[in-house]
């Protein structure tokens, strides 16, 4: 749903808010997960599962109420209501009232914080200043000037994030509407690793050469521009196909007490994103990621193939 929205009923599924301004009243019921991508805000209502919540601006009122765990990312959180499972909160500004009460951890990276000195949190607290990340290595633009070096340090770390992003919410959409599908082909890609690895080498190496031997014909150029244009999305999703494939192995091993889908998604990738911050480990684990991912990708394009015969 996007634009300027009341709701004020009893929701039996995941409710998934693109933009806009919304407003949920005490008397609404949410009884699956809360998604929120960017927009204003306004919780009063009640969510028994979790809320994810990328970009914008969010205050959940005094009397709010969300059974699972709150993540937010980016944007403005305010925070005075009541939340049962844990808090984490990667955003430009957090505020937690002296209402607010937190049943799990509260961890906190923001520019700016305030937490109130009433507010009860149970769990552990955790809060860090975003500030001293851009304390980035100067690398090769020592040479320039003290605003352009700053200038370009801001640049880089917001490119980061925005890619980080943007592929977190194309990982959201495809668990939300693709979960049972990409899951099978993950869990076929754990069990063969290493022929995962080739397939997508393959793929990467024969999908421009088809491509490329299309164009050379008349009537193969709109297939060529559609062979091209799938190969690029493939590369796009890769990483994504990675970090789902990272999330089930971490659920697989029984390390965390939780069955959210998402949560998995999400920390498969802010675990692929920290190998990619590695400069030591950045070309091998983009090589294995690309390749694991083209895998799945080329797995998933047999079996379309194959229904349709």
């Amino acid at each position: 749903m996007s634009g300027q929205t009341d709701l004020d009923s009893i929701f039996v599924k995941d409710v998934i808010v693109m933009s806009g301004q919304t407003d949920i009243s005490p008397e609404t019921i949410i009884t699956e997960d809360l998604i929120v991508l960017s927009g204003q805000q306004t919780i009063s209502g009640r969510v028994k599962k979790d809320v994810i919540v990328i970009g914008g601006e969010i205050d959940i009122k005094s009397d709010a109420i969300i059974d699972g765990y709150l993540l937010a990312l980016g944007g403005q959180v305010t925070l005075a209501g009541t939340v049962n499972d844990s808090v984490h909160i990667f955003a430009g500004q957090a505020d937690i009232k002296d209402t607010a009460v937190i049943k799990g951890d509260l961890s906190i990276n923001a520019g700016e914080i305030s937490v109130a000195d009433d507010a009860n949190i149970v769990g552990e607290k955790k809060i860090t200043t975003y500030q001293n990340w851009r304390n980035l290595p100067n690398t090769n633009l020592s040479k320039f000037s003290e605003p352009a070096l700053t200038y370009a340090r801001n640049a880089r770390q917001a490119f980061s994030f925005y890619s980080f992003l943007t592929h977190l919410i194309a990982l959201l959409i495809l668990i939300k509407f693709f979960s049972k599908q990409i899951n099978d082909l993950v869990k076929k890609g754990l069990k063969t690793p290493f022929n995962t690895l080739g397939q997508g080498l393959l793929y990467l190496l024969l999908i421009p050469v088809m491509g490329v031997l299309l164009i050379t014909t008349l009537i193969g150029i709109p297939l060529a521009s559609l062979t091209f244009f799938t190969y690029g999305v493939s590369i796009y999703l890769s990483s994504i196909f990675t970090a789902m494939a990272i999330g089930q192995y971490i659920k697989n091993q029984k390390l965390l007490k939780t069955e959210n889908k998402y949560l998995y998604g999400f920390l498969g990738l802010v675990i692929i994103n920290l190998l990619f911050s590695f400069p030591f480990l950045k070309g091998l684990s983009k090589t294995i990621s690309l390749f694991f991912g083209l895998g799945i990708f080329l797995t998933y394009l047999k079996q379309v193939f194959a229904k349709k015969k």
